[in-house]
């Protein structure tokens, strides 16, 4: 699941359920195979095959596993052994230059014989951890070179007198001011030569640093980074992705009332080198990390679901991981969920610049196409107070699911408008000619499989958390969680014993929980002990615990239920007058029905055999453990 290997003719793929041999690719759409025992040809779309009969059982994921070393380990050896798993290189000869800069390394451990052995049983598994060595090894500690008094004088002079808006001269600075500093460390000044050096080996070394506390960025930025020519990414299909958030220039209506919602969200992910979509994700949630992991998601994953839930019709023939990854430096993109996903996929996760729009032009100028063909619509704000018109909450007339149908649709118009930088070709055209070739139509590289195990994919881009597991169950946000597969777990454990447990979550959906069987390293679902409770998002939970709190509320299960009960009335009732109350009703009406329609169900999935076996064990062989102490506290954790 790990690599995402290509569809290429001869290759022995599984399609309709039955084994076959591709004979022929002829686009996208049109994928040739011959089952077994069959020698007509039939006729399969590429999201329709895949390499494996069913979905590797007992899935590993590598963030809950491995440790942050261990997986950083494991990653590196991968990135060095890449152009073998890739089949960019073969033969013992090949191998043996690959890991030749690297064998005096202990940490890694690389001989030609491990290195086999690791591609074998990475090719058998495709789990990351196949990489790491079978011994530890630590580096010993080494010594660092203190830096001298007067050296220490010198780098000061330089910060306050060079690296400043108004420098001084260099006889300047080693007649006035150098003497003071030197005194200060209790050293004798340098000679005037040496100081002269040191100021013209830092200039030499970073003129953009000196030019920046001298002039200011933009000076430095217009000097030494100007952006020219292609982006050096751009070599190929997926080679890099650009995301980011946009607040969409146009306010949406409730669905059933028709009165002003505000302003959703949009995130939004594409490839930079063809120009084509790669992922979105529009709600009314505040940005978080559940937006990047939808994106991701969408972008993976085969449009054809995506697009018959919208009811469009269109040709969006993306999906695979990508190899570069950039994203800005909001705290939403810096989690560690997303940096894990991203090593255990291979994906080269970058961050630009603060304060660098620039270096994301590819997703900035769709946004402003974006912008552009909306700016007409009933309810549009447009991009500042200027250019506002009118008043856009009493003409706003489109619901959300409206402006996604509408947004899909503009997505259709741009793939299929010829562009000038790509020779007048449409960035539809432009992907398929990376695949096929334009004239002859014969393929001349392998097309990207889908995602084998759409659940575990969905769970490993979900939010995790750790908690310890009690007799009660797990308590998360003061919501209790209990399932008969979670008894199961807690039977291999003494009653007093406290077991940590990693947990994940979709926030648009806390009605259940996905627990990871520390024996198993799989997961499962685990619902809130509280049935009758309707399900809601975490924003909506979070008001209700602010709600007790203000109350002075003790936040049990009872009262959270009524405090939803009343809050849901008010909102109803609130929601013919206010913004903010119409804005939350819709948020949850379209976050559940998008959790719907993306999230795995994984509640008919046969039990793991080691949860059949405590399962099947009486309740009377659990009966002589102790008991947990009368003075525990209610609550398993302090929030």
């Amino acid at each position: 699941m790990k690599k995402a290997r290509g569809i290429e003719v001869g290759m022995v793929v599984f399609a309709g359920g039955r084994k076959g041999v591709i004979t022929g690719v002829g686009g996208f759409d049109n994928i040739g195979v011959r089952h077994e025992h069959q020698e007509a040809i039939t006729i399969y779309r590429a999201s329709e095959i895949t390499l494996r009969p069913d979905p590797a059982p007992d899935r590993r994921f590598a963030l809950d596993v491995l440790t942050p070393e261990q997986l950083a380990l494991a990653t590196e050896i991968r990135d060095i052994l890449r152009p073998f798993l890739d089949g960019e290189a073969r033969g013992s000869k090949a191998l043996e230059e690959l890991i030749a800069p690297h064998q005096n390394r202990k940490d890694l451990s690389l001989s030609r014989t491990t290195a086999y052995r690791r591609i074998r049983a990475y090719k058998e598994s495709e789990d990351i951890s196949a990489f790491l060595p079978d011994r530890a090894w630590r580096p010993r500690a080494q010594n660092k070179v203190q830096k001298t008094a007067q050296e220490q004088a010198m780098e000061t002079a330089i910060s306050r007198h060079i690296m400043c808006r108004k420098p001084l001269r260099y006889r300047t600075i080693y007649s006035e001011k150098l003497k003071d500093i030197c005194d200060a460390f209790g050293c004798a000044m340098p000679p005037y030569a040496t100081l002269v050096r040191r100021i013209n080996a830092v200039k030499r070394l970073d003129p953009y640093a000196v030019e920046v506390a001298q002039k200011g960025k933009r000076a430095a930025d217009l000097k030494y980074r100007q952006n020219r020519g292609s982006h050096p990414l751009a070599t190929g299909p997926l080679s890099c992705v650009q995301a980011d958030y946009w607040d969409v220039h146009g306010i949406a209506v409730d669905a059933f009332t028709r009165q002003s919602v505000g302003r959703p969200v949009l995130c939004l992910a594409t490839c930079i080198t063809t120009g084509m979509p790669y992922g979105y994700y529009l709600s009314f949630e505040p940005p978080n990390a559940g937006f990047i992991g939808v994106t991701l998601y969408e972008g993976m994953m085969p449009k054809e679901q995506l697009l018959k839930r919208l009811g469009v019709e269109m040709d969006w023939p993306v999906w695979g991981p990508p190899k570069v990854l950039q994203l800005d430096n909001a705290k939403d993109f810096r989690g560690e969920m997303i940096k894990a996903f991203c090593k255990s996929w291979g994906i080269d996760l970058q961050h630009r610049p603060v304060r660098t729009p620039h270096f994301a032009g590819s997703i900035e100028n769709r946004f402003r196409q974006l912008a552009t063909k909306i700016e007409h619509l009933p309810g549009a704000t447009g991009s500042n107070h200027t250019s506002k018109k009118g008043n856009p909450s009493k003409e706003a007339t489109l619901t959300i699911d409206e402006f996604e149908a509408y947004f899909i649709n503009l997505l259709k118009e741009y793939i299929n408008t010829p562009v000038k930088r790509f020779g007048g070709m449409t960035p539809l055209q432009k992907w398929k000619s990376y695949f096929f070739d334009t004239v002859t139509g014969e393929q001349i590289r392998a097309i990207p499989t889908p995602p084998e195990d759409p659940q575990s994919l969905r769970i490993e881009l979900m939010p995790f958390f750790d908690r310890k597991l009690s007799q009660k169950g797990l308590l998360l946000d003061h919501i209790h969680y209990d399932s008969p597969q979670l008894t199961a777990i807690k039977r291999r454990y003494a009653a007093d014993q406290r077991v940590p447990m990693r947990i994940r979550r979709d926030p648009r959906d806390i009605s259940y929980i996905y627990v990871m069987d520390p024996l198993d390293k799989t997961y499962i679902q685990v619902p809130w002990v509280n049935r009758s409770r309707e399900p809601i998002n975490l924003w909506q939970h979070r008001k209700i615990l602010r709600i007790n709190l203000a109350n002075a509320v003790k936040n049990t299960e009872e009262n959270q239920i009524r405090a939803q009960e009343g809050r849901k009335q008010l909102v109803q009732t609130a929601a013919k007058k206010t913004k903010k109350a119409r804005r939350e009703v819709a948020n949850a009406r379209h976050g559940m029905k998008m959790s719907d329609a993306q999230n795995p169900k994984i509640f008919n999935d046969p039990i793991p055999a080691s949860i059949q076996a405590a399962l099947a064990i009486p309740d009377e062989d659990h009966a002589e453990k102790p008991s947990p102490p009368a003075a525990k506290p209610k609550f398993d954790f302090e929030l």
